[in-house]
C-alpha cells in the first residue's frame, strides 16, 4: 500500500481487522508522504477498528 498510497484520490476501507495483520495504513505511511506531492484527499475507514488497519482511526461517531 504505502507504493500505492501517494497515488489514490480516496481510500474506502470496509474489511475486519485484527492485531494478529499487519495494518493497512500507518501514522508513518501518512507521515512519509506528507512530505511530497500526494494525491491523497481522503480516507474513510467504515470498518471504524479504532488504531486497528487504519492506524489514523482514533474516534467513533455515530449516526446522529
Amino acid at each position: 500500500m504505502d507504493i500505492y498510497l501517494p497515488n489514490i484520490n480516496i481510500l474506502l476501507h470496509a474489511s475486519y481487522w485484527d492485531k494478529k495483520y499487519p495494518r493497512l495504513i500507518t501514522k508513518g505511511m501518512i507521515r512519509s508522504i506528507s512530505q511530497k506531492p500526494s494525491r491523497l484527499e481522503f480516507i474513510g475507514d467504515i470498518s471504524c477498528d479504532l488504531l486497528g488497519s487504519i492506524e489514523l482511526t482514533r474516534k467513533t461517531t455515530t449516526i446522529e
